[in-house]
C-alpha cells in the first residue's frame, strides 16, 4: 500500500507539474525537457515514496529513523559485505553484457541526458546531488529500511528479498524506454538492478544497518553517474569524495534522532 499510493501520489503530482510547465506532449523528446523539470520530478519520487513509509509506519507507531536501518554497525564487516554486494552486482552485470552483447553506456547516457546533465555545470551538480546522494538513501530507506522489513514480517529472510529486489529493478524500467534503446539493454538493466536489489536486502539483514547499503548504492551511482558523463579519472575522485562528504552530513543529524526518556509519572 505503501508503494502503491506512493507511486499514484507522484504520477498525479508529476501530471500537473508537466502539464505546468506545458511540456505534457506524448511526441516530445525527454532530452528536450528542461533540466529542472526532470531532477525535480526525479527528486518528488523519492521524497514520496519516503513519505509514503515514514506515514504508514507512522499508523503502528511513532518512527525513529533506526527504525529505518539508520544505526550502527561494525566497520570492517559491514565494509566487507557492502564490497561483496558490489562484486556481485557487476559480476551480474558484466556476464548479462557480454552473453547478450550489449552496453549499457548508452542507456546511461539517455537516463543522464534526461536529467539534464548537458545543460550546464549548475545542472550537472543538481544532477549529481541527486543520482550520487539523495537517490541512495531515499531507495535504501524506502526498499530497505521499510519494503523488505515490512515484508519480513510475512516471509522469511529469501523471499523478502526477492520480491523487494525484484519490485526495485521494475521501479527503473522507465530508464530503460528512453529512445535508443534496446530491449537487450533493458534486460541487462532490470536483471542487474533486481540482484542489486536482492544483494543489497540481504546485506542490510547480514550488518542490520542500512549505512553499508547506502555506501555500496552511492559508489555504484557515483561511479556509473562519473563513467557515463565523461568526466577525467581526477574529477571523478573528487566526486566521489563529495559524495562521501556530503551523504555524511546527511546522515548524522538523522542518525542522532532517537526517542528520549520516557516522561517521569505526575
Amino acid at each position: 500500500m505503501a508503494l502503491l499510493s506512493g507511486l499514484l501520489v507522484v504520477l498525479l503530482l508529476g501530471g500537473v507539474i508537466a502539464v505546468a510547465v506545458g511540456v505534457a506532449d506524448p511526441q516530445a523528446d525527454p532530452a528536450d525537457q528542461p533540466a529542472a523539470l526532470a531532477l525535480g520530478l526525479t527528486l518528488l519520487q523519492n521524497l514520496v515514496l519516503v513519505a509514503a513509509a515514514i506515514g504508514f509506519a507512522w499508523t503502528v507507531s511513532r518512527p525513529w529513523p533506526r527504525d529505518f536501518g539508520l544505526r550502527a554497525t561494525r566497520f570492517l564487516p559491514g565494509l566487507g559485505w557492502a564490497a561483496l554486494t558490489i562484486a556481485v552486482f557487476l559480476a551480474v552485470s558484466v556476464v548479462l553484457t557480454l552473453a547478450l552483447g550489449v552496453e549499457q553506456q548508452q542507456s546511461s547516457e539517455n537516463v543522464l541526458e534526461s536529467l539534464g546533465v548537458d545543460q550546464g555545470v549548475g545542472s550537472f551538480a543538481l544532477a549529481a546531488l541527486l543520482v550520487c546522494v539523495l537517490v541512495p538513501v531515499s531507495e535504501e530507506v524506502f526498499f530497505r529500511g521499510y519494503f523488505f522489513t515490512a515484508l519480513r514480517s510475512r516471509f522469511r529472510v529469501g523471499a523478502a528479498a526477492a520480491i523487494a529486489g525484484v519490485t526495485f529493478g521494475a521501479m527503473h524500467l522507465l530508464n530503460f524506454l528512453t529512445p535508443g534503446t534496446s530491449w537487450q539493454e533493458g534486460v541487462v538493466g532490470i536483471v542487474s538492478l533486481s540482484i542489486f536489489g536482492v544483494a543489497l536486502c540481504l546485506l542490510y539483514w547480514r550488518t542490520g544497518s542500512l549505512y553499508p547499503g547506502i555506501g555500496a548504492h552511492a559508489l555504484n551511482n557515483t561511479l556509473a553517474f562519473s563513467i557515463t558523463s565523461g568526466v577525467t579519472a581526477l574529477g571523478g575522485l573528487a566526486l566521489l569524495a563529495g559524495v562521501a562528504v556530503v551523504t555524511t552530513l546527511l546522515l548524522v543529524p538523522l542518525h542522532r534522532l532517537r526517542p528520549g526518556p520516557a516522561p517521569a509519572p505526575a
